[in-house]
């Protein structure tokens, strides 16, 4: 192939990611605009809000993911998230929580036993926000815990 049978499909695809990368960008300001971190509620729930979540595990291996309508909260005995229908761990099940760098922002995987939920976030300011909201005593990863404490990975 001569170089300019191939510059319209290099050409194609460079337009058609472009084009991608925008829609998940609208995408992620449609469900978490700009500037808005969590919220108190007067009941002392802490609402979180969040791009998408993705439960793993379960007896048999299952995997679940949801952006169009997750929900994540925290209150003083645990965590309360919907992926598929709505389900609570307490802060006590929870045997690692990580952070992680995505496409559409950071993410926090928060591990049990059995299941593992990842909830994608807007920004590392939310994702403050919720690490500094969990126990002192929850188990964080060491970049999870720099930036609980220092602001920074």
């Amino acid at each position: 192939m001569s170089a300019f049978a191939t510059l319209p499909l290099l050409l194609a695809l460079a337009v058609t990611g472009v084009l991608a990368f925008g829609f998940l960008r609208w995408q992620r300001d449609r469900l978490a605009p700009p500037g808005q971190g969590v919220s108190v509620g007067a009941d002392g729930v802490i609402v979180v809000p969040i791009l998408a979540a993705e439960i793993r595990g379960g007896m048999l291996g299952g995997r679940a993911h949801n952006s169009l309508g997750p929900k994540l909260s925290l209150d003083a005995q645990g965590l309360a998230f919907k992926v598929l229908k709505t389900d609570r761990w307490t802060y006590d099940q929870l045997t690692g929580v990580r952070l992680a760098r995505g496409l559409l922002g950071p993410a926090l995987e928060f591990r049990t036993a059995r299941a593992h939920l990842t909830v994608t976030l807007r920004d590392l300011a939310t994702a403050r926000q919720v690490l500094a909201a969990l126990p002192r005593a929850a188990p964080l990863s060491p970049e999870a815990a720099a930036l609980r404490d220092h602001g920074e990975i």
